[in-house]
């Protein structure tokens, strides 16, 4: 399973899952490496909007990640190892370097 964030994109293996979970709306998945005073990995897409709200789908969403991970439960995969990538979309990054530049100009214009 992928999980892909406006940062990083993390690609569990079925084996590298301790617990699914909802927390502040969004799902979470922690991984069986991870401390357990770690949070997990937070996916966000509709978590806490109006969508959500009226249709669960956060919950609907927990309820078939956890099924497809209990599918693997005992089971030995090649690695349990969560591999965590950096998300390169171009139109996301001119978007905010466009920003950055138009916050600059603007904080210069105003001293």
């Amino acid at each position: 399973m992928v999980i892909v964030n406006p940062l990083y994109s993390y690609d569990f293996p079925k084996c590298a899952v301790r617990k699914v979970d909802v927390r502040r709306g969004a799902l979470v998945v922690i991984p069986k490496s991870a401390d357990p005073d770690e949070e997990g990995v937070f996916a966000v897409g509709f978590a806490g909007s109006l969508i959500d709200m009226l249709f669960g789908t956060t919950d609907r969403a927990a309820a078939t990640v956890r099924d497809y991970f209990d599918q693997a439960k005992g089971g030995q995969g090649s690695s349990d190892e969560v591999n965590r990538r950096l998300v390169i979309n171009p139109l996301a990054d001119l978007l905010v370097l466009i920003a950055v530049v138009f916050g600059g100009i603007s904080a210069v214009v105003l001293l």
